[in-house]
């Protein structure tokens, strides 16, 4: 658009602000701006004229203030400054908007909009000034006191204000100011030096107010710290740069060493001090014109900066990678720009970069690897000390700080020095490292910090045993190891970066001398043997890629010391407290650690494993046992750990992860030291463990090597001698049932369990029989019912003798068919029998595995009746003993569990004793019971105690054994009064859940029965009125029902369940 054009367009809406600076016209003037990309100086001076009067104007509403400084930044962005004079008098007249020489920072109590806008025009007006008033007049130190006020005031709000988008402006401007923003020409010296020459006297307060934004709280914003960082970086390098105090001399070449200028009478001057509080503007300005950047200026700047640097380097902590990634972009800045004048900072810059190699991100590491590798070069060319020596110079002293900083507690800080130590490590690599700790000093310091830093804390839990339903539960373990509980730190990211450290020291260092210097502190010092096992392990396995070493000797080496007997079998219970020798006795302390230990151990010969690789099975006889006889333990950790170990060693013979193929592959191994071990159970107590192990993680294809197993355990669980170990022994039976059933239901295809779960539910028990079977059946049922009549074992053993006779004139064909049960039949019947004996005992803990292990083996057996129901009758009478002890509602509890599985199994044949002997005395708990359980809430503790758990489990189970009994109505009307009392709603709620559903699933097979039980409890209606004339009518409830309105609700429920209509 012409010039001529441009003002006509121009001209009147100017004319217009210049009589009223109302919203609309300033609004026009804006818009007019913004179709044209270019005015005059003639037209940008006409516009500003308004605009700067109305700006000068006291009590001007903020609003117009507002578009009066947005129309001056449209015509910023498109004219030019060509006189520095106009360029400071816009400047000030801006800032004069938002200043206010009362408060104490300058800065008035204005809305932070007008504030932020302030600032943006202020950027615009110094980005539209000439080349010209930049390179020949901005920077002449006589503008300096105007800088000062610009720097001070966006300093002030980049600090102090809240809005985001200001403070980052502010630091914009700041940056613009000192000609470090990124339009910038970097590579120009003269004008930069000029800049630097003014800037030099703000450097401290730009530079703390920087580190201080930059260190700030996250939640300022990760822009705002991003900015900070850069500002900082870009505003020292300008005033530091190398290329302003070139060394003179070949000597100044080497790394470090800065020229001092040759000065007599200020040598003792401090060349940062100056005059400025000492006399009036003429005497400041004299100052500031005198004052420039010497030799002995850049190395005492360089030693203050050096502080501003170590606190700089908490930003690496930031958990957002851009300001990461932005720290390390300017330390390599700074490394490349001002590595002589900032020699005090040097290594403070390098160690923030290696830390940040090693960081997360891949951006963040890759931008500080690029600066290390930069740096490398450079040193090699300035022909001083290469950077491995700057380096090998600094590890003693990383090391040496390392556990003050692990000890401390910020996680962040510890995961940054690990970091820092891990890129050392790195960086002096496998031609440094080995050469580094040949030095005594340099390797006993690393081990020893490795030591603390890893230091083992021992939790109470450690000393937890295995119950009965964890013995079932799969041992499988993910990623945390519950044995590896640190004192100094907890943050698993700090754990991994520490491995890692092992990792890399196996890998780059000499395996011998590390291996061996770990082993002589692991003999020599017991106090610190766990974390030496943790430090070996790690390290090995770090190594284990290295084709340079041979490691089997190394491994061996490891192994003998682990599986030393005093140092494998340290004793992991306090049971020896009672000891008459009091060094003998192990306290919990001293357990708790041996357990660690003993993980730890374990842990480590499966890392030899995965060490070696294929290359382990040389080692296999010598661990494999020890091993499984650790991860059957009853000690929770110590399972877990032997799993783990186990499974390494499975993937090192090429099994997977699978221990099953790992104990098939050597079954025969397993059997013969299982069998020899079982005759001297006393010395080898741990043969039962592995014997738990084995049968957990086999198939039924290794019964056969169980068969002598199970047989010699038999032999042994009776003796006398052997009473201490009947635990161990049925504990192995235990697995063994359960074992066993587990392989059989595996092989079972899910018809049969649908089937199974029909007749549950139903009550019914579908069978086709063809007619000649009926007359079979029917002699099969007498014969069941007489024996139930009468169970002594005299009459049973001379009926068994009767059958046995019988037996002798049956076909050929049928004695066959017996003589050829599966073995695991014979076995499981083995067990039963020798496991019927440890019933009557007073030992809680065996009674409950017992009756746990004939709940299993019946299961077991529940398609061999011939073989079943002499089992049953073996176990009845030591088994109805049990519900006696109901001061011990556990054991009757377990007892209940087992007489449902004999209702499911043996059904008729122990109905009538079970109507005579069990029956009752269950129904009578219950009455009792109803009482204590009454008006316990949810609040209550009443819910943790065995009783509430009996009486749950009676009210949730006993119809199942009606059903399998197929009870008559007198005894299901028997255990429905006795359940009756649940219904209340006094009752704690679990309970009247469970009884209502008792009342459904008897409803299933005897609805009247239960109709006619809860209508005596309420009905809705009192009179029942008979569906024909001539009828007698039945009145319910004689009473009436206002005293049981307790029961309304349950009843309720199960009159909908009969489809009644409640009214």
């Amino acid at each position: 658009m012409p010039p001529g054009e441009a003002f006509n367009n121009f001209k009147p809406v100017c004319n217009r602000i210049m009589k009223e600076p109302t919203k609309d016209n300033l609004f026009e003037l804006k818009s007019l701006l913004g179709n044209v990309s270019s005015i005059t100086e003639e037209i940008s001076n006409y516009i500003l004229y308004p605009l700067q009067l109305y700006l000068q104007v006291q009590g001007l509403r903020m609003e117009i203030k507002h578009y009066l400084i947005d129309c001056m930044k449209e015509v910023f962005n498109r004219s030019e400054i060509k006189y520095i004079e106009k360029l400071f008098k816009l400047n000030s007249l801006l800032f004069f908007q938002i200043f206010d020489t009362k408060k104490s920072n300058l800065v008035g109590d204005v809305p932070e909009e007008l504030k932020l806008n302030v600032v943006q025009c202020v950027i615009s007006l110094f980005k539209c000034a000439t080349t010209d008033i930049i390179n020949n007049s901005m920077y002449d130190k006589k503008y300096a006191p105007k800088m000062a006020q610009n720097i001070y005031i966006c300093l002030q709000l980049a600090q102090f204000e809240k809005l985001r988008s200001l403070r980052i402006s502010a630091i914009e401007c700041l940056m613009i100011l000192a000609y470090v923003h990124d339009d910038s020409d970097k590579d120009d010296i003269v004008l930069r030096h000029q800049a630097g020459d003014v800037i030099m006297f703000f450097l401290p307060g730009i530079v703390s107010t920087l580190q201080k934004i930059a260190t700030g709280d996250e939640k300022q914003g990760h822009q705002i710290t991003v900015i900070a960082v850069k500002a900082w970086a870009q505003i020292i390098a300008l005033v530091m740069d190398d290329k302003y105090n070139p060394p003179e001399t070949s000597e100044f070449r080497s790394m470090g060493i800065i020229p001092n200028s040759q000065s007599t009478n200020n040598e003792k001057k401090d060349p940062l001090a100056n005059d400025w509080d000492k006399g009036n503007k003429e005497s400041l300005m004299k100052s500031i014109q005198e004052k420039c950047r010497t030799t002995e200026w850049y190395s005492a700047a360089g030693e203050k900066l050096a502080l501003s640097v170590k606190v700089m380097a908490a930003v690496q902590k930031n958990s957002h990678w851009k300001v990461r990634h932005e720290l390390a972009t300017d330390c390599n800045f700074l490394l490349s720009r001002c590595c002589r004048n900032l020699k005090p900072c040097v290594m403070d810059l390098v160690e923030v970069i290696i830390a940040l190699s090693e960081d997360e991100n891949e951006n963040v590491t890759e931008i500080s690897k690029s600066g290390l590798r930069m740096f490398s070069e450079k040193c090699k060319k300035e022909e001083g000390k290469s950077f491995l020596e700057m380096l090998e110079d600094n590890f003693y002293i990383v090391v040496t700080k390392l556990p003050r900083i692990l000890h401390g507690t910020d996680d962040i800080q510890q995961l940054s020095t690990l970091r820092l130590l891990a890129g050392y490590i790195k960086l002096l690599g496998a031609n440094k490292l080995p050469q580094v700790l040949t030095s005594a000093a340099h390797l006993n310091r690393l081990m020893l910090t490795l030591i603390q830093a890893v230091e083992l804390e021992n939790s109470a839990s450690l000393l937890e045993d295995y119950s009965l339903r964890d013995l079932e539960a799969n041992h499988a373990i993910g990623h945390s190891v519950p044995w590896k509980q640190f004192k100094h730190f907890m943050d698993d990211s700090i754990l991994q970066k520490m491995v890692c450290v092992c990792h890399l020291l196996g890998k780059y260092g000499d395996l011998e001398t590390l291996t061996y210097h770990l082993l002589d502190i692991f003999h020599n010092n017991s106090q610190h043997r766990k974390e030496v096992i943790l430090l070996l392990n790690e390290i090995l396995i770090g190594g284990a890629t290295r084709y340079d070493v041979n490691l089997k000797p190394i491994v061996e080496s490891v192994l003998e010391a682990y599986l030393e007997p005093s140092v494998w079998y340290v004793n992991i219970s306090i049971e020896n407290s009672d000891s008459e020798d009091e060094e003998s006795v192990t306290t919990l302390k001293e357990a708790q650690s041996n357990v660690v230990q003993v993980c730890l151990l374990v842990e480590g010969v499966g890392k030899m494993a995965e060490v070696l690789g294929s290359g382990f099975d040389v080692f296999l006889l010598k661990t494999l046992y020890v091993v499984l006889e650790r991860a059957g333990s009853t000690n929770a950790l110590i399972t877990a750990a032997g799993m783990v170990a186990a499974q390494d060693i499975a993937s090192a013979c090429g099994h997977g992860n699978s221990v099953i193929d790992l104990v098939q592959a050597n079954a025969d191994y397993f059997s013969f030291h299982v069998t020899t071990r079982l005759q001297s159970v006393a010395e080898n107590p741990g043969v039962m463990d592995v014997l738990n192990v084995i049968m957990k993680y086999s198939t039924i294809n290794v019964l056969q090597y169980l068969d002598e197993i199970i047989e010699e355990a038999l032999q042994h669980c009776s003796d006398a001698f052997q009473a201490q170990n009947a635990l161990s022994y049925l504990r192995v039976f235990y697995t063994f049932v359960v074992s066993v059933r587990h392989w059989l239901e595996s092989e079972e295809n899910m018809s049969c369990k649908s089937t199974d779960s029909t007749i549950i539910h139903t009550g019914t028990f579908p069978r086709t029989l063809i007619p000649g079977q009926v007359v079979s059946e029917l002699v099969e049922y007498h014969k069941c019912k007489k024996q139930s009549q009468d169970f002594s074992d005299k009459h049973y053993i001379n009926d068994s003798e009767n059958n046995s006779f019988t037996e002798e004139f049956a076909p050929e064909e049928e004695t066959k068919k017996k003589k050829k049960l599966p073995l695991h039949v014979t076995m499981t019947v083995s067990v039963l029998e020798k496991c019927v004996n440890f019933l009557p005992t007073k030992k809680k803990e065996q009674k409950l595995i017992v009756l746990s292990i004939l709940e299993e083996g019946l299961l077991i057996l529940k398609k061999w009746e011939n073989e079943l129901l002499p089992i049953v009758h073996t176990i009845w009478s030591p088994f109805v003993e049990r519900f006696n002890e109901l001061k011990d509602p556990l054991v009757v509890n377990r007892s209940f569990g087992l007489l449902c599985i004999l209702a499911k199994t043996a059904k008729d044949f122990i109905r009538s004793r079970t109507l005579k002997q069990v029956l009752p005395t269950l129904c009578q708990f219950l009455n009792k019971s109803a009482q204590e359980s009454k008006k316990k809430d949810k609040g209550s503790t009443y819910r943790f105690t065995q009783i509430f758990k009996l009486q749950k489990e009676l009210l949730s189970n006993i119809g199942d054994v009606i059903i399998y009994l197929g009870l008559s109505e007198r005894e299901i009307d028997q255990v429905l009064s006795s359940a009756c009392p649940y219904l209340s709603n006094l009752q704690p709620l679990p309970l009247q859940h469970a009884c209502v559903d008792l009342f459904k699933k008897i409803a299933t097979i005897d609805r009247d029965a239960v109709w006619l039980k809860v209508v005596n409890l309420w009905s809705p209606f009192q009179v029942l009125e008979p569906p024909f004339t001539g009828l007698q009518t039945i009145k319910i409830m004689q009473n009436g029902n206002q005293n049981n309105e307790q029961f309304k609700k349950n009843v309720e429920e199960i009159l909908s369940f009969l489809n009644l209509n409640s009214n």
